[in-house]
């Protein structure tokens, strides 16, 4: 049997198996039946090996795009000499608008994703280099701790995982991020606001606790305020 049965239309059912998996079924769970048993499944081994040559592109591909901390406008990504959980260095990914005023310094917002989540998903759901744009600041999405941009989070003190565990110092992580951004482009550091979501908030409570005099105010989501570091 294929791994997707067809329709009268010749459309595919929903809920067919992917074509990775083959399958054996009885006679009441062809693709497409009620439930979720999908029968006995088996990993094709020459899927598996595409899947992980695929896997090995991206773990190995060279990191276009991490450069120095620089003041062009656009998307830009760096690493710090600062490790983060097993000695990995993490990158942040920033945002330049074009023209910014050249008589004025201009705000910092860093933007802190959630546990398990990264920084490319919390700057498409915040939508934050939209109001980069318009109201002329700099966007900072900092790294969690994770391997390989996998399971990323942060130590909040009280939460979460390996990070927490290895007592990983995200708070100073930050304000290094800060500091590089500071050295590179015309920030106002009266003007560093924070805001994060789930982890995130609860790091973003952290850092305000510890470092009061380098955030000016924060705004957390879904997130609560442990002990302090």
């Amino acid at each position: 049997m294929k791994s997707c049965a067809k329709s009268a239309g010749g459309h595919k059912r929903r809920g067919c198996l992917p074509p990775l998996f083959s399958h054996r079924v009885g006679p009441r769970t062809p693709c497409g039946a009620t439930g979720f048993f999908w029968g006995r499944l088996r990993f094709k081994p020459t899927h598996a090996a595409s899947l992980l040559g695929a896997l090995l592109l991206v773990v190995l591909a060279p990191t276009t795009g991490a450069s120095d901390w620089t003041a062009e406008p656009g998307m830009h990504s760096a690493k710090l000499e600062l490790t983060g959980l097993n000695g990995h260095r993490r990158k942040s990914f920033y945002y330049v608008p074009e023209d910014l005023p050249e008589s004025r310094k201009v705000p910092l917002v860093i933007a802190l994703h959630g546990g398990l989540s990264n920084p490319k998903n919390i700057r498409r759901r915040s939508r934050l280099n939209e109001l980069a744009d318009r109201e002329k600041l700099i966007a900072v999405y900092p790294q969690g701790n994770g391997i390989f941009n996998f399971f990323l989070h942060w130590n909040a003190g009280f939460c979460c995982a390996k990070a927490q565990e290895q007592q990983i110092d995200d708070p100073a992580f930050l304000v290094a991020v800060i500091d590089k951004l500071a050295d590179a482009l015309p920030i106002d550091q009266s003007r560093v606001y924070v805001f994060g979501f789930s982890n995130g908030a609860m790091l973003s409570y952290q850092l305000a606790s510890r470092y009061p005099d380098r955030i000016a105010a924060i705004a957390a989501l879904s997130g609560t305020y442990g002990r302090l570091l």
